[in-house]
C-alpha cells in the first residue's frame, strides 16, 4: 500500500502539473526527482527485488542531468510545459534506477540508427512500443501532451518524419552526434523531440506559445560581464545585504567557493542554498523592475524566441496571419513567402531610427547592436572614450525608446 500511495502522489503531481509553460527551476526538479527515487525504492523493496544504482547514485546522476555548475537548471534542459517535465524525468529516473548499462545500449542505438537503415527505420516509425526498441512510447506521450494542452493533433507519421529531418541535418548527423550520453538516449530524444514538434506546429501557426519569462526558465550570465559591471547591476537590484555580499563575493570578487564559505562560515550545503536563494532574489528584481541591465539574464534553452522588439512580434504575428487588409503590405510591400523579407524588414529598421531623434552614436550603437547583431565590446572599441558598461546601458535605454516609437507608429497605422 506504501508503494501506490508514492506512486499515486507522483501521479497526481503529474496530473495536476502546469501543462502551457516550463516553469520548473534547478531546486523544484530535484525535489521531484526525490520523490521518484523514493516511489522507486519502495516499489523494488515491496517486489524483493534490488535497484540497478543506489537511491544515492541515481541523485547524483540525475544532478548531474539536470543541473549545471552554479546550482542553475542546465542549459540543455528545455521542456514546453511542466507535466510534459515531469513525465519525462520520471521516464528518466526509472532507466537510471532499472536499465544496468543504460549507457552502452544507447550506444548501440545510436550506430545502429547510423549504420543500419532497416533499424532506424524500425526505431523512428515503429508503431507499436517496444521498451529499447522504437520512440513509440515518448511519441505517443507528447503528442497526447500538445493535443491536451493546445488541441493541436500531430500526425504520428508527421512527428517520425520531423524528428528524423531533425537528427539527421543537411545530410549529416550532426544533431544525433551532439547527445553525450549523459542522460538515457530515450530522454535526451523526448526533449529534442518536443522541441523540434512545438517549434514546428509555432512555425506554421498551429499554435501560438506565450512564454512568460520567470526565474526558472532564466539564467544569469554575469560571469561574462566584467566585474565593474557586475557590481553596478547587483548593487542597484539587490538591496538584502546577505545576498548582495554573496553576489559581490562570487561575480564582483570572482572567489573560489572554498573561500567564500570559510569567509560567511558556510558549508557546503548552505553555500548553495544561499547562493540559490540570492540569485533568485536578483532575478526577481531584473524581471520585475525597470532597469537598463537587458543583457544580464537570458532565457534558457536550445530553443530561445529572440524577440528583442514589439516590431519584430508585430512582424511575426502579422506575417503568419496574412491578409490583403494587412497594412504590412503597403508599408513593407511584403508576403509570407516573399524572397526579400528579410532585406525588406532591414531597410526598414535603418530607415525608421533615422528618423527618430537620435544623436549618430546612437544611431550607430543600436544598429550595430539590433541589425548587426554586432558584440558589445566591437562596438566600444569603436567608439571613442566609451567603455563596454556604457555600450550595455545605452544600447539597454535606446531599445526601450525603440519599442515605444514603434509601438506608437503601429497604433497610427491601424487607426
Amino acid at each position: 500500500m506504501k508503494t501506490k500511495n508514492f506512486v499515486g502522489t507522483i501521479a497526481s503531481l503529474i496530473e495536476t502539473a502546469n501543462d502551457k509553460h516550463f516553469t520548473l527551476d534547478a531546486v523544484e526538479v530535484m525535489e521531484f526527482v526525490k520523490q521518484v527515487i523514493s516511489a522507486i525504492t519502495e516499489e523494488f523493496c515491496v517486489l524483493g527485488k534490488a535497484t540497478a544504482m543506489s537511491g544515492e547514485q541515481a541523485l547524483a546522476k540525475a544532478e548531474d542531468i539536470y543541473v549545471d555548475a552554479d546550482g542553475e537548471l542546465d542549459e540543455n534542459v528545455d521542456f514546453f510545459c511542466d507535466k510534459e517535465a515531469m513525465e519525462s524525468i520520471y521516464e528518466t529516473v526509472y532507466a537510471l534506477m532499472t536499465e544496468k548499462n543504460y549507457k552502452s545500449d544507447a550506444v548501440r542505438i545510436v550506430e545502429s540508427i547510423k549504420s543500419d537503415e532497416t533499424f532506424a527505420y524500425d526505431f523512428f516509425y515503429g508503431t507499436k512500443p517496444v521498451p529499447g526498441k522504437n520512440i513509440a512510447g515518448l511519441r505517443s506521450r507528447i503528442i497526447n501532451q500538445v493535443r491536451m494542452s493546445y488541441g493541436v493533433v500531430v500526425d504520428p507519421l508527421d512527428f517520425n518524419t520531423i524528428l528524423y529531418e531533425h537528427l539527421y541535418s543537411e545530410g549529416t548527423w550532426k544533431v544525433l552526434n551532439s547527445y553525450n550520453y549523459r542522460s538515457t538516449i530515450f530522454q535526451w530524444l523526448g526533449t529534442v523531440a518536443s522541441h523540434c514538434i512545438m517549434a514546428h506546429l509555432e512555425e506554421n501557426g498551429y499554435i501560438k506559445i506565450s512564454r512568460a519569462r520567470t526565474p526558472g526558465n532564466t539564467r544569469l550570465v554575469l560571469k561574462k560581464k566584467t566585474p565593474e559591471y557586475c557590481r553596478i547591476v547587483i548593487d542597484d537590484m539587490v538591496k538584502i545585504r546577505s545576498m548582495r555580499d554573496m553576489l559581490f563575493a562570487v561575480y564582483v570578487d570572482r572567489i573560489d567557493q572554498e573561500t567564500i564559505q570559510e569567509r560567511f562560515g558556510m558549508d557546503e550545503e548552505m553555500y548553495k542554498l544561499t547562493l540559490r536563494a540570492s540569485e533568485k532574489t536578483l532575478k526577481t528584481a531584473l524581471l520585475n523592475t525597470e532597469h537598463p541591465y537587458d543583457d544580464v539574464l537570458v532565457d534558457k534553452g536550445a530553443r530561445k524566441i529572440m524577440l528583442s522588439s514589439d516590431f519584430l512580434t508585430i512582424i511575426g504575428q502579422t506575417n503568419a496571419a496574412y491578409n490583403e487588409d494587412s497594412p504590412l503590405r503597403e508599408v513593407l510591400g511584403v508576403t509570407p513567402d516573399d524572397t526579400e523579407f528579410d532585406t525588406k524588414v532591414i531597410d526598414f529598421l535603418y530607415n525608421f531610427t533615422n528618423n527618430l531623434d537620435w544623436s549618430d552614436e546612437d544611431k550607430y550603437v543600436w544598429q550595430s547592436r539590433y541589425i548587426k547583431n554586432v558584440k558589445p565590446d566591437d562596438v566600444a572599441e569603436n567608439l571613442p572614450n566609451r567603455s563596454r558598461p556604457w555600450v550595455d546601458t545605452r544600447y539597454s535605454r535606446l531599445n526601450r525608446q525603440f519599442k515605444e516609437a514603434i509601438r506608437e507608429w503601429w497604433a497610427n497605422i491601424n487607426r
